[in-house]
């Protein structure tokens, strides 16, 4: 152990006193470590921010939908024509079939993370709200989205609380009404402070009021206004009329990674018999689309990762020839070492550990480098959802180790080298 100790010891001395011949070697080594552990670490802060923005309109990995309308409706769910009509019990209250039928599904499934969804679109009223001026370029919709929702949705989906709280389950049951509004709806309504609890009205139902309760960041610049409710507010608050509007419904089920192909053919077959012959059900998971997906990550993932390979091999072949031309300079030096009693494996260690330490000194540098730039890169301006993002930790430990095994590849031959070299040769030279 203390012949180890001494040998890096050794090692730094005799850097210390050839700084000036390999100084140079060093930086390209600083250099390559830093671009290398930069392009890495980009490349990792892109592959989550592409997840991010995956987990936003897919849902979570593992996520899979169904979604259902009446076969009054037209045979293609995207178009508009032949919305169904909302039936009304003796309290005239909506029957949900939808709804009752999804709550059996789960059960049946025995899914843990669920979410049913009902979307319609109306304009509100509230004191304070901004009126928009058609000429202003963020004036893009006046008309929110209402969206009931259950509690899974904020699990499967991603959602930045900003102010106030989420809605839940209880919510539903509040005269109150609680909802979530996003920034969007937020500044339409004029950013009233959440603790006040602004209320809002639906324009053609004035009666019916909602309490905002939180809002929840934009995901992108350009959103929609939107309004999140729990799902049994929208169907006991929105008119059946309003609601009449929503074009169908949808089922959001949480599966296990690498099973969402089996589990939504399940979702879609129990669904549909819940519903019957008057409901036609779909499903959008598509497994050549999330295999598309998965195979364009590793493709970047490949990509990056060959860029950092021919950056680092190009550090590692300057190393290499400063090193080889550094060990014939230093014949004499090391012949009278031999003269002395050096070993052989002292001098083998001797030289190899210099380029070991030498270059990890150089990786820690450009590693640290390589944070400064990945901390002061501009992602505010390349709209990435997050503005600050930590440096992957991954990033600083291949940069390190990729740094020293550099060093013990190019140590190699020129302590080779040095091994040969016999007392005799320090007096020729």
């Amino acid at each position: 152990m203390n012949s180890v100790i001494g040998a890096f010891i050794e090692a730094w001395e005799e850097l210390k006193i050839n700084r000036g011949r390999v100084i140079l070697s060093l930086i390209g080594v600083g250099a390559a470590v830093w671009a290398m552990a930069t392009v890495i670490a980009l490349g990792s802060i892109l592959s989550k921010t592409d997840e991010h923005y995956r987990a936003i309109s897919d849902g979570m990995p593992g996520t899979v939908s169904v979604l259902a309308h009446s076969s009054t409706a037209p045979d293609n769910p995207y178009e508009a024509p032949g919305i169904p009509q909302v039936e009304v019990d003796e309290n005239g209250h909506p029957v949900d079939e939808f709804g009752q039928a999804a709550l059996r599904t789960v059960e049946l499934v025995h899914s843990n993370i669920w979410s049913r969804k009902i979307e319609v679109q109306e304009s509100i009223q509230a004191p304070g709200s901004v009126e928009c001026d058609p000429s202003d370029p963020t004036c893009y919709d006046t008309t929110p989205k209402l969206v009931g929702v259950d509690d899974g949705y904020f699990d499967i989906f991603t959602h930045t609380l900003l102010y106030g709280r989420l809605i839940n389950a209880a919510d539903g049951d509040l005269q109150m009404n609680p909802v979530v509004v996003n920034e969007s709806t937020w500044r339409r309504l004029g950013t009233p402070a959440i603790e006040a609890y602004p209320r809002l009205r639906l324009s053609r139902s004035p009666s019916t009021s909602f309490t905002v309760v939180g809002v929840v960041k934009n995901n992108f610049v350009w959103d929609d206004p939107i309004i999140l409710m729990p799902y049994k507010t929208a169907l006991l608050s929105i008119p059946p009329e309003i609601l009449s509007n929503s074009q169908s419904q949808q089922l959001y089920v949480m599966a296990p990674r690498g099973q969402q192909e089996q589990a939504v053919t399940v979702l879609e077959a129990t669904l549909a018999a819940q519903l019957g012959d008057a409901w036609d059900v779909y499903n959008f998971y598509s497994a050549e689309r999330n295999e598309g997906q998965e195979q364009i990550a590793q493709t970047i993932t490949l990509i990056v990762g060959l860029i950092g390979a021919i950056v680092i091999l190009l550090g590692a072949l300057g190393l290499l020839t400063v090193s080889i031309v550094t060990v014939r300079q230093r014949i004499r030096e090391v012949g009278i070492r031999r003269a002395m009693g050096a070993s052989g494996k002292r001098i083998f260690f001797s030289v190899f550990l210099e380029s070991v330490v030498a270059t990890t000194f150089a990786g820690l540098i450009g590693v640290v480098l390589s944070i400064f730039t990945v901390r002061l890169a501009p992602f505010d301006l390349m709209n990435l959802p997050i503005s600050n993002p930590a440096y992957p930790f991954t990033a600083a430990f291949l940069g390190v180790l990729i740094s020293a095994g550099v060093g013990a590849l190019a140590g190699i031959i020129p302590a080779s080298i040095a091994v040969k070299i016999k007392p005799i040769d320090a007096i020729r030279y």
